[in-house]
């Protein structure tokens, strides 16, 4: 349940009116910025439309992908999932591929309990002029930390 809930966490949204107005860095928080509005209002819809048709989230049990599959995992998921915030970390300004990392905090319903799960995020995104979308997205949770030594 945690992992499954982690991939949703992860992604690094895009909108197509960002690509030629804006330094990358720029760009791609903007694009985080709108990441989070979607997600905190449990928008599947416009999360899924920030993908290319064919995008790709990698899970823990697998890859979903295309669009409207990424609706329905969504919106599944915004049942248990709530609260979350991407940070960039660092962008690679490449001509029509790019990609940017970073990090992400999100709060997961589990067991009648708030999870709080940090995880890093990696991601690519397709430039085509003044259009920008998700390519594929990948995650991977951040350890909890280590009891103190006694």
């Amino acid at each position: 349940m945690i992992k499954t809930a982690l991939a949703v966490l992860m992604a690094l949204s895009v909108s197509p009116s960002f690509a030629e107005s804006a330094s990358p860095m720029k760009m791609a928080e903007a694009i985080s910025a709108q990441w989070d509005s979607y997600w905190n209002a449990k928008d599947a819809a416009g999360i899924a439309s920030l993908f290319t048709p064919d995008g790709v989230v990698n899970f823990p049990e697998g890859p979903i992908e295309g669009q409207q599959a990424l609706l329905q995992t969504y919106s599944e998921r915004f049942k248990t999932e709530s609260h979350h915030k991407v940070t960039v970390t660092k962008v690679n300004p490449g001509n029509t591929l790019q990609w940017a990392i970073g990090e992400a905090d999100i709060d997961v319903n589990h067991d009648g309990k708030t999870i709080h799960i940090k995880a890093h995020w990696g991601a690519t995104y397709d430039v085509q002029g003044s259009e920008v979308r998700l390519s594929t997205l990948t995650f991977n949770s951040v350890p909890p930390p280590k009891p103190a030594a006694q």
